[in-house]
């Protein structure tokens, strides 16, 4: 499995749900949206998730060595993810604000339906 890893800078964006969600949000939500700039993105086949993490917390030393900037993190909610993650921010002697992304947990809410449900139980999906 790929591990991707980026950083970069963007201005603070307050939304609600109406931003997030596709089918409520009004036409120009992107418009709206600040855009990322001094971005980097990698990725590595080879270097397991953790030195992936530690060289994405290295580069964002590289850039707020006065640890000045909110940092935060998105996951996907992996155990050995979030450990290596925290790892770093201590390491780093930064605060990071970890943010979840919902696809990925909602991968790991339906295993556990299916695992409680069966595979083809539609008490699954209420469930969920």
């Amino acid at each position: 499995m790929a591990q991707v890893a980026t950083v970069y800078s963007v201005a603070p964006w307050k939304r609600g749900p109406a931003d997030i969600l596709h089918t409520l949000r009004d036409a120009d939500v992107e418009k709206r949206r600040p855009e990322p700039h001094d971005k980097r993105v990698w990725a590595s086949v080879e270097k397991s998730s953790r030195k992936v993490i530690r060289e994405a917390f290295a580069e964002a030393l590289r850039r707020d060595p006065d640890r000045q900037r909110r940092w935060v993190v998105l996951v996907d909610g992996e155990p050995r993810q979030l450990r290596a993650v925290k790892a770093e921010a201590r390491r780093a002697a930064v605060n990071v604000t970890i943010l979840l992304d919902v696809v990925h947990v909602l991968e790991y809410v339906w295993k556990a339906a299916r695992a409680i449900f069966g595979e083809s139980n539609p008490k699954a999906e209420d469930w969920c």
